[in-house]
């Protein structure tokens, strides 16, 4: 988990005329609540709301979505396991 939510909640806190705090943000939260990142979330937020939401909204168009995260570590995974098989094949030859 990034802080990306944490400032999509304090965006939207602030768009219904509430001041983001910790309570506030972990209600709303769908993902794990792990605090010093809401923590640093809220900072950010609090510390200039324009910047921090130009972050996140750059960081969100950048993430790949979840399914191309799948075909890529499906990708990942059988390249490592021709590695291994080849590997394999080598330890073989070097103990016979």
């Amino acid at each position: 988990m990034n802080t990306n939510e944490v400032l999509a909640i304090c965006k939207q806190l602030a768009s219904e005329g509430k001041q983001p705090s910790v309570a506030l943000v972990k209600t709303r939260m769908t993902g794990p609540k792990v605090l010093p990142l809401i923590i640093e979330g809220i900072k950010q937020y609090s510390a200039n709301p324009n910047i921090a939401l130009e972050k996140q909204e750059t960081h969100v168009e950048s993430e790949l979505t979840d399914k191309q995260r799948i075909v890529q570590l499906e990708r990942d995974t059988l390249e490592l396991k021709k590695q291994v098989e080849e590997l394999k094949v080598i330890i073989k030859k070097l103990t016979s």
